[in-house]
């Protein structure tokens, strides 16, 4: 008789246990590796926001103030896409949040409800272990494409977690699980899908009929219709009540929406995202591979969520106008749906019960064969920033570039913005050029008069409406129907002269426009003899500002700013979609708007109060002179600054604004860039006296990061694309441009 040791004992009980407990110990493991996954790719993107963002913002605002679900206060228009994102957005900010800080904590809540009902639907409908459902939530955590709009702001992340939330529970109900609670969760789930997305009842039916196990037999189908009757009619119920608010307020059975996004009908090129346009070797495998795990499911499972919901989102996505938004925005549901079939597919072959070792083997090849997809797919999917679509490949991918991945420079600029700090190197930002915020700028700055009566002309004009109570005239349409009867909601095709003639009506105090809006403005030129064209030129003006009247004084655009500044989040910094810095770029504006105010003092100065200079300057266009320029303080250190003073006279006809170049090169880099309007616009040089000098100021501030040395200062004038013409050429580079100076950077 052997006697078995103690010590030996323990080891075969601990490992009884861990053969017991395997799957609860490998799902433990899981979880914690999609945790850190997930919570870093949140990282990176929260403080991105879409531009449509805002639009929700100003509803709400309106909303909280009694003055109803409107965007221009007393035009009833429904120029938003979610009912339930919208209320639940108002109530958060009702506590006096404010708007971006609100859509972050709700974002983030509805994340963690969307990965617990992905977890949920995994386990309930597809049947899969604890540590398969787990690998498939693995596999969400690190898809950059969800997670991205997870957080940018719009009802994404509400309106995918709501619909598993109904497939779970639809589910669990037609099973005759949960009673009474989890019909009337049901129900409440179900109403506030139907009102989360204007698609969200398709796709509610397709996952209702999916979720549901097909029954064999008559008496089966009965028990479950019965089952799911009274969920189904409070659903009818709830969504028939909003059509009816609906007709009341806005006068239309169907979103606004619908027709500001009309689309071209069905489009198979719609669905090359899932192929081309960017699509990874790993993306490309990962499709058919999906689909076929979806069919197979189908069949084992007596479950029809897989092909159903595969072809109700194929259909939606080719019929729907194409997205100009990245990250695969309307093929999210089909990510989701894709992420549970590949495991839940493995799962199945790992266990695949078969007398004949030769077919075992086989379908543990194949199940490897599927995890390793997986891990191919989602190595991939993680280091994405942005994947483009077809509009934005012409302008941020530049026709080049269909994907922009994770970098260095992109973490340390998310991981600076989360700490409220500017990104590093955005002290060298041009103050003129600071992205899609540009436009709140424009807007702000126009006109002294009242912003809550002055109208505003454009498109993505989020942030202009959120953080301005200007009226807006929106050219997309989504607010304002009138722009729908012209343009049918296709701004790229030719827009009628009527239009703009409306769209003047109010006369904007600034606006911004593209496409045919620009071409029918041009064809137009009359109504821009009040304007200043910022970008653009006269046959095709793209930014636009009024001349008609003053300019907000010092008092107006320091209230103004300290209005815009009070609404920023406290605790981040938030980004424009593709990470361009939005609230720092608030903060610089701010200041250099109260610099150049300090700047504009005493502009017109008698010939005797210009400083002596040698020579006699030089004749820019043959119309303006330089005399010269001073440096108030040459020698800095390293994130100082100093005033650059030049001195202009009107020598001849001027036929074009000018601006102000300033450039500074140095060590293989240009270290100074400080373009601003000759004089920041506060004199018209054409109507200056001959003899009188235009002093035109600004501030020099050297980066944070220059090495030491000289830095040449140059000089030039340029109009648009025009670099004015430099006479004589001895003291420039021969490029136009005139050394005015050194700074020497100690």
């Amino acid at each position: 008789m052997t006697t078995t040791s103690p010590l030996l004992a323990k080891f075969h009980a601990s490992r009884l246990w861990v053969v017991a407990h395997a799957d609860s110990l490998l799902a433990g493991a899981l979880a914690v590796a999609a945790f850190v996954f997930c919570v870093r790719n949140l990282v990176f993107f929260f403080p991105r926001t879409v531009d449509d963002l805002f639009i929700y913002l100003r509803y709400a605002e309106n909303f909280i103030s009694g003055a109803g679900l409107v965007y221009n206060p007393g035009e009833w228009v429904e120029g938003y896409s979610s009912v339930t994102w919208l209320l639940v957005l108002a109530a958060i900010m009702g506590t006096g949040l404010d708007g971006v800080t609100a859509t972050k904590i709700l974002a983030l809540a509805s994340t963690l409800l969307m990965v617990v009902g992905f977890y949920r639907i995994g386990r309930g409908v597809f049947g899969m272990s604890r540590a398969w459902a787990m690998a498939a939530v693995l596999l969400v955590s690190v898809n950059s494409y969800i997670l991205s709009w997870a957080v940018y702001g719009l009802e994404t992340p509400l309106y995918l977690a709501l619909l598993l939330w109904f497939g779970h529970l639809v589910q669990r109900v037609a099973d005759g699980e949960g009673g009474r609670r989890a019909r009337l969760a049901l129900a409440v789930v179900g109403v506030a899908l139907a009102l989360v997305r204007p698609e969200a009842p398709l796709f509610m039916v397709a996952v209702g009929l999916g979720c549901v196990r097909v029954p064999q037999g008559r008496a089966p189908l009965w028990l479950t219709l019965r089952r799911l009757a009274a969920p189904a009619a409070a659903v009818i119920g709830g969504y028939g009540a909003w059509l009816l608010v609906r007709f009341h307020c806005y006068g239309l059975w169907v979103p606004h929406t619908y027709f500001a996004k009309k689309g071209e009908g069905f489009t198979w090129s719609n669905l090359a995202p899932l192929f081309s346009n960017g699509a990874d070797a790993s993306e490309i495998v990962w499709w058919p591979v999906v689909f076929i795990c979806g069919l197979a499911l189908a069949l084992l499972t007596r479950r029809l969520l897989a092909p159903i919901l595969f072809a109700v989102g194929l259909f939606f996505v080719a019929r729907v106008e194409m997205d100009w938004m990245p990250n695969m925005r309307h093929f999210l549901p089909l990510w989701l749906l894709a992420s549970l079939c590949l495991p839940a597919m493995a799962q199945r072959l790992s266990q695949w019960h078969s007398a004949s070792p030769l077919w075992k083997s086989a379908a543990w090849s194949a199940s490897l064969t599927l995890v390793l997809v997986g891990l191919w797919t989602g190595a991939w999917l993680n280091q994405l920033d942005s994947r483009f679509s077809p509009y934005d490949f012409e302008t941020h991918g530049r026709k080049t570039q269909w994907v922009r991945q994770k970098t260095p420079e992109s973490w340390a600029s998310s991981l600076a913005l989360l700490q409220r700090r500017d990104p590093p190197g955005y002290e060298n930002a041009h103050p003129d050029h600071l992205g899609l915020i540009q436009e709140l700028f424009v807007a702000v700055e126009a006109s002294s008069q009242p912003e809550a009566s002055s109208w505003y002309l454009g498109r993505d004009i989020g942030m202009v409406g959120y953080y301005s109570p200007i009226q807006i005239y929106d050219t997309d349409g989504l607010f304002t129907p009138r722009a729908i009867q012209y343009t049918g909601g296709r701004d790229r095709l030719p827009i009628a002269d009527a239009a703009i003639l409306e769209a003047f009506d109010p006369a904007p105090v600034a606006g911004m426009i593209f496409f045919e809006w620009a071409a029918a403005l041009g064809r137009n030129q009359h109504l821009l003899k009040d304007y200043e064209i910022l970008i653009g030129s006269l046959p095709r003006p793209h930014r636009f500002m009024q001349k008609a009247h003053p300019r907000p004084d010092a008092a107006q655009l320091a209230q103004r700013y300290a209005r815009i500044m009070a609404k920023l989040p406290p605790h981040f910094h938030f980004a424009e979609l593709y990470g361009n810095p939005a609230s720092p770029a608030i903060a610089l504006r701010a200041r250099v708007v109260q610099e150049r105010l300090q700047l504009t003092e005493e502009v017109l100065v008698s010939e005797a109060s210009v400083p002596r200079f040698a020579g006699d300057g030089h004749v820019l266009d043959r119309a303006i002179r330089l005399a010269g320029c001073t440096i108030a303080q040459p020698y800095l250190s390293a994130g100082e600054q100093t005033l650059l003073s030049c001195y202009f006279y009107r020598v001849g006809p001027l036929y074009r604004s000018y601006w102000v170049f300033v450039h500074g090169d140095a060590h293989g880099r240009r270290l100074l860039h400080a373009d601003h309007p000759l004089a920041h616009d506060t004199v018209d040089l054409a109507t200056v006296a001959m003899g009188q000098a235009v002093v035109s100021r600004q501030w020099l501030r050297v980066p944070n990061d220059a090495p030491r040395g000289e830095v040449p200062v140059f000089v030039g004038l340029f109009s648009q694309d025009h670099r004015a013409q430099v006479h004589p050429e001895a003291g420039t580079d021969g490029d136009h441009r005139i050394r005015v100076g050194s700074l020497w950077v100690e």
